[in-house]
């Protein structure tokens, strides 16, 4: 049986969770970020899109990925957020259901940013 009295017990408790829930938290956004250049075709055909609209939905996408994350993390380095995963995932969430009820070229690029 585990002592849970002791600090170091409760450490080795907690951590593997908390790794597991980052680690596939992290996989389902890296499976998200590689599914959105796959669907290009279909969204380009579906929406009758050009290839500067396509070109626009991956500069929105890159920009929002690219550039928020290091502000993102400085925040949450100087003020730790112990929910800072889930509000994440609600935002790609949030972007997911947005995108598949999307149907103008703006409520897409929208979709992309979350």
């Amino acid at each position: 049986m585990i002592d849970t009295s002791s600090p170091k017990s409760l450490v080795e408790k907690t951590v593997f969770p908390i790794l597991f829930a980052l680690s596939f938290s992290h996989l389902l956004n890296d499976t998200i970020q590689s599914l959105i250049p796959a669907i290009y075709p279909v969204i380009k055909t579906n929406y009758h899109l050009n290839f500067s609209q396509i070109g626009l939905i991956t500069l929105t996408f890159q920009l929002a990925a690219s550039l928020l994350q290091p502000f993102v993390g400085l925040y949450t380095d100087k003020k730790p957020q112990p929910y800072s995963l889930a509000i994440g995932m609600g935002f790609t969430l949030t972007g997911l259901i947005t995108l598949s009820m999307s149907q103008h070229f703006y409520t897409m690029l929208i979709s992309y940013v979350l």
